[in-house]
């Protein structure tokens, strides 16, 4: 049953890109986004590119931040998939609590700009050194509908979800991520099962040729934790929260509003408000 049961976490609990915790609660900001990059290593494993992404990418963002452009930047190291034929080998995230800040992004000459504040005479030679590393395969941007704390919650680990929801659905899907299941996540979030649960919609690009209309983004602490995902326990949640309520026939009514296409398990590696915060 535990297999079963992370695959309808998908639908009830559950993560970039892509932000841990790939992502952000509900804050004082009326909205948030999340710019998910997808990387692949040009050399896996290389300790250039995480050192790379520690250091150089950092500072290219906190030249950003500096700016105005962006609230904040999280990388991610992806364990689960992976291999040659994985998407992404590392997430990186952008953090935006309005969509202006990506149009002060999107003016001609801003990465230059950025790139000069951040390394001076040295920018062409970041630059170069970049594209020696990785393959970027783009990003996309996703706007959080639902998160299940008031303030930002920073974990280990960030599973997440790609969810498929017809337009028709889209309505019904929300109402019933956050009346059915955002309470169950809140009491399991009580007895330590998982430390947050935010939910995403894609924003841009769109069409069929992407995954994922939603994203169900869970934080955890270890896989142990993820290992706690037994059934028996989550109905005992569900009937505390909701008695009297069949749990199965939510589940029925929630696979019917939305599939699942696949899901990513990735290891945050570090954010910029942590650096500058010094923790």
């Amino acid at each position: 049953m535990k297999t079963n049961l992370t695959n309808r976490i998908g639908i009830l609990m559950l993560m970039f890109f892509f932000t841990t915790g790939l992502f952000f609660a509900q804050d004082a900001n009326p909205k948030t986004y999340i710019e998910v990059g997808c990387i692949k290593a040009q050399n896996p494993g290389s300790p250039d590119l995480e050192a790379f992404l520690m250091n150089e990418a950092m500072a290219y963002n906190k030249a950003a931040m500096d700016k105005g452009m962006l609230l904040d930047f999280l990388v991610f190291k992806m364990m689960y998939p992976n291999g040659e034929d994985c998407k992404c080998d590392y997430r990186m995230v952008s953090v935006y609590n309005n969509m202006a800040q990506m149009d002060m992004l999107a003016e001609p000459g801003a990465g230059m700009a950025i790139a000069e504040a951040a390394f001076g005479d040295k920018a062409m030679q970041a630059w170069e050194t970049w594209m020696g590393l990785v393959s970027y395969k783009g990003s996309e941007i996703f706007e959080m509908t639902m998160g299940s704390s008031d303030a930002p919650v920073y974990a280990p680990m960030t599973h997440v979800n790609f969810m498929s929801v017809k337009p028709d659905n889209a309505m019904a899907y929300e109402k019933m991520e956050q009346d059915v299941w955002m309470p169950v996540v809140k009491e399991a979030i009580n007895e330590g099962m998982l430390m947050d649960y935010t939910v995403w919609k894609r924003v841009m690009p769109n069409g069929k040729g992407y995954e994922g209309d939603y994203i169900q983004v869970v934080d955890i602490d270890s896989f142990a934790q993820m290992g706690g995902w037994e059934i028996d326990k989550f109905a005992a949640i569900f009937q505390k929260v909701h008695p009297g309520v069949d749990m199965m026939e939510m589940m029925d009514k929630s696979a019917k509003l939305s599939k699942m296409l696949r899901d990513e398990t990735m290891q945050l590696m570090g954010r910029l408000s942590a650096t500058l915060a010094g923790n």
